[in-house]
């Protein structure tokens, strides 16, 4: 399996790298990476790659937080720690963190795609004009049978559930036995 960068995983999906530091007033919030997304949103997601305590990026991570809330920003905060270990305990490390944002870790050799996935948009298939209604096809399919009245009443009572059809289909049926019980 090829384990892809998480950087290169949310540019793809939307967000866009800051150059600089986050600056509040005078004093520099230094995070190994910023990223802002995805598209016209304005999600945080702070990257941490090297190997700063926990506590240490707990209390970054914190005046960040009451930072934002002091200019009254209510913006998603989520942070993605790189790690090289795969120690059982690193979810614990960051306890702290995980109280005040969602934190994302990715170990070396897991699926960055899969950890990340709630932070990426959801992409909706797009309309295709192409796209035909059951009805055409249907009809396609059926020939000069898609005319027919039983036909027309399952189509109708598709429609508005399998109770429907029931319905249609046993009227169908009574119908039938009527006409034949009224033949000489």
């Amino acid at each position: 399996m090829h384990h892809r960068d998480p950087i290169e995983i949310l540019v793809e999906a939307g967000y866009r790298r800051l150059t600089e530091p986050i600056r509040i007033e005078d004093v520099a919030l230094r995070f190994d990476d910023v990223l802002i997304g995805p598209g016209t949103e304005r999600d945080l997601i702070l990257v941490e790659r090297k190997k700063r305590l926990p506590t240490s990026l707990a209390r970054l991570t914190r005046a960040l937080l009451a930072a934002l809330e002091t200019r009254q920003s209510w913006r998603p905060v989520s942070l993605v720690v790189v790690s090289e270990d795969q120690d059982a305990d690193l979810m614990r490390d960051y306890e702290d963190i995980r109280r005040i944002c969602p934190v994302y870790i990715v170990t070396r050799g897991a699926d960055a795609l899969r950890v990340l996935r709630p932070l990426l948009p959801l992409v909706l298939p797009t309309h295709s004009p192409e796209t035909r209604s059951a009805d055409v096809v249907l009809s396609r399919k059926l020939g000069e049978h898609a005319n027919a009245p039983l036909v027309i009443s399952l189509l109708s009572a598709a429609r508005d559930g399998s109770a429907a059809v029931d319905r249609a289909m046993l009227e169908a049926v009574d119908d039938a036995a009527a006409v034949d019980s009224e033949e000489p």
